[in-house]
């Protein structure tokens, strides 16, 4: 096994990440896995929150002789951009990123075959890609298939009630492109001026319709314990696209991070800091059976 810090140049900086390779691969090609929302690094961690969710699938990967490549987003972890403002990014930006990155491991590293594994909004990410890209295999792990208001709209509903109505008049107010009016500060967070930006390049972002101009399957991998991405998702990327488009993983008892874990909410959310807790199994099956 070969564990190697590269940097890839983009516009405005440097992203950092971690390449892992298997000196009996059994090809050359290599998994790109991108994260989800958010400060995310390279192992599926944020800031007071580590549960390692990416590097034990980059681990799950080299066991059956795949490799790897994970990294940490624009100005998180080792991926330097010195002036890096939050209002300048956009869904756009880390489509970018990955194009960059497929370039680079094709060009210094000499891989010919590219995989896409996307974790919730890398998940979408993962699909903007695979329609300019040439993707040999595409798996969306708890990706939503709602639109992006609506599946906000959804974890309000289900974790904080009380703010379900607020938000959609915020959202509405965004989307008409008017201004909004926060009632309290856990709002003025969540919509701070400066992420507005990105909300609004995700809007309009239909993630099933955007599957369904791909040419090749896709595999989607969801959790029926996901308090943040509805098991649903998964099975609408099914229903909607058809059996033979889309290959359909339910994993009983997974949360978002990607472990077995209780329905109970607190206890949920336990694992999300709990890097010891191993990836459920049958993620680590399907990850294969799609590559």
């Amino acid at each position: 096994m070969t564990e190697s810090e590269v940097e890839i140049d983009v516009d405005g900086g440097l992203i950092s990440g971690t390449l892992v390779t298997h000196e009996q691969a059994l090809n050359s090609a290599v998994s790109i896995i991108i994260a989800g929302s958010g400060p995310t690094d390279r192992n599926g961690n944020q800031e007071g929150l580590r549960n390692d969710s990416l590097e034990k699938i980059s681990t799950s990967l080299l066991r059956h002789q795949y490799a790897s490549f994970r990294f940490d987003k624009r100005g998180v972890g080792k991926s330097c951009f010195p002036s890096l403002l939050e209002s300048d990014l956009t869904i756009d930006t880390y489509v970018k990123d990955i194009h960059c990155i497929i370039q680079t491991l094709s060009d210094e590293y000499g891989f010919r075959t590219f995989n896409l594994i996307g974790h919730s909004e890398g998940g979408l990410i993962a699909l903007l890609v695979a329609q300019t890209a040439c993707i040999n295999s595409l798996v969306l792990i708890a990706t939503p298939a709602l639109s992006f208001a609506e599946n906000l709209i959804k974890q309000y509903q289900l974790r904080a009630p009380q703010f379900t109505e607020d938000v959609e008049t915020i959202l509405e107010a965004i989307k008409q492109g008017k201004a909004i009016q926060c009632g309290c500060e856990h709002l003025s967070l969540v919509f701070r001026p400066s992420v507005i930006p990105y909300i609004k390049s995700c809007y309009f972002i239909d993630p099933l319709a955007i599957a369904s101009t791909l040419s090749r399957p896709i595999h989607v991998i969801q959790g029926d314990n996901d308090i943040q991405v509805e098991a649903m998702n998964g099975m609408m990327f099914e229903e909607v696209l058809g059996k033979s488009f889309v290959r359909l993983t339910m994993c009983k008892g997974m949360n978002h991070v990607l472990v077995r874990s209780f329905k109970d909410h607190d206890q949920n959310i336990h694992t999300y800091n709990d890097p010891t807790q191993p990836i459920h199994p049958k993620l680590q099956n399907a990850l294969i059976d799609a590559l």
